[in-house]
């Protein structure tokens, strides 16, 4: 099959995060299967504007304001009859595909955006958006639907989208082999993910500051990017809750830097209002490292309660507190929660495994 696939980001952009990793994983083991894989994705300062990432070929068009537009361009001059099916990955908006392609069509969507608008965009744009998605889910009711998650199959139902039109293939890792570093001596908290509002990290400074009396020698490490004026806003919070010696903001580290991170640390914290798919919780899960987060789309099925971490009902600091207390104070909670976490990442299925369930879905659209 020759494959297109339209995202906002690809790989190598300085805002990409779980998504685009999934995205890349599953485009270059269609690579590897003996497909031709194309993907569009916005240009950003410093990449190329065309690359080949693991066999892939990357073309960067526009920024991610204007990339939908660029796409649709580039799509009608010069791959109309070059490609055999399209992958419309969708991130708040789609790329509108049903109006410009004629070829089979496969809407990819983490996570139905929602109340995301309102924690990533200031009036009027967040309303638009908002609003948007009651139209444009009307222009693709007949297409075929690809998610990582139950809870965002359900959401895409409410918004008109057939269950029989809608596939759940639950995103995974290649559980990289346990590093082999003790745990901090120091009660440390991680973070791992972009750096963005809907991450809601402010809640997880509010809760070092919470706990900073109690556990006197508490750290709390950030690692992640994100945009210039939220990580000034994150840094000034820090410096206005007295966090300064707490709290490690790490914006570039590599691979193998990040699992030893995630080792390192006694339990990853999880914040966010919503996710598609949280593939640090696998990660963390790899190196016997629990995950506390909140009971929210995308990680209430990943992490299970009491079992591979905690899920706080409540979406307060306080009650974030309140869990983490118990567990930074029961070491022996904290490692079975951890061991349990690292069995159940072992049984996940291989990236190729889940690439062939796609080229099956991709062959039955075609």
């Amino acid at each position: 099959m020759r494959i297109l696939i339209l995202n906002w980001k690809d790989l190598r952009h300085p805002l990409a995060g779980g998504a685009e990793i999934a995205t890349h994983e599953y485009a270059k083991h269609l690579v590897k299967l003996g497909h031709q894989v194309f993907q569009i994705s916005s240009l950003s300062p410093g990449l190329a504007k065309r690359e080949t990432i693991a066999g892939v070929k990357v073309i960067r068009l526009g920024n991610l304001y204007t990339i939908q537009l660029h796409a649709c361009i580039f799509y009608l001059s010069h791959l109309r009859d070059q490609v055999d099916i399209v992958i419309d990955e969708i991130h708040g908006l789609p790329f509108f595909t049903p109006l410009y392609i004629q070829k089979p069509i496969l809407a990819f969507i983490h996570e139905v955006a929602g109340e995301i608008w309102f924690a990533d965009f200031s009036f009027p744009l967040a309303t638009i958006g908002y609003m948007s998605e009651k139209i444009y889910f009307y222009f693709y009711r007949h297409l075929h639907f690809l998610t990582d998650a139950n809870s965002t199959a359900s959401e895409l139902i409410k918004k008109g989208i057939p269950e029989i039109n809608i596939s759940i293939l639950p995103l995974t890792i290649n559980p990289p082999t346990l590093v082999r570093l003790p745990k901090s001596q120091q009660p440390t908290l991680i973070y791992v993910g972009r750096l963005a509002p809907i991450k809601r990290l402010e809640l997880l400074l509010e809760v070092c500051q919470i706990l900073k009396t109690q556990f006197r020698s508490l750290k709390v490490i950030i690692v992640g990017r994100g945009k210039t004026h939220y990580i000034n806003h994150l840094n000034q919070l820090t410096r206005k809750l007295g966090l300064i010696n707490r709290v490690r903001f790490l914006h570039q580290v590599s691979e193998k830097g990040k699992f030893k991170l995630l080792r390192y640390a006694w339990i990853l914290v999880h914040p966010s209002l919503k996710e598609g798919f949280g593939l640090t919780v696998l990660e963390a899960a790899s190196q016997q490292t629990p995950t506390v987060c909140f009971r929210v789309n995308g990680l209430k099925e990943l992490v299970k309660d009491k079992t591979t971490g905690i899920v706080v009902a409540e979406e307060t600091a306080n009650a974030l507190a309140h869990e983490l207390t118990s567990l930074l104070q029961h070491r022996r909670l904290r490692l079975k929660l951890g061991n349990r976490a690292q069995i159940m990442v072992n049984k996940f299925p291989s990236w190729l495994t889940q690439t062939r369930k796609l080229e099956q879905l991709l062959n039955k659209i075609i």
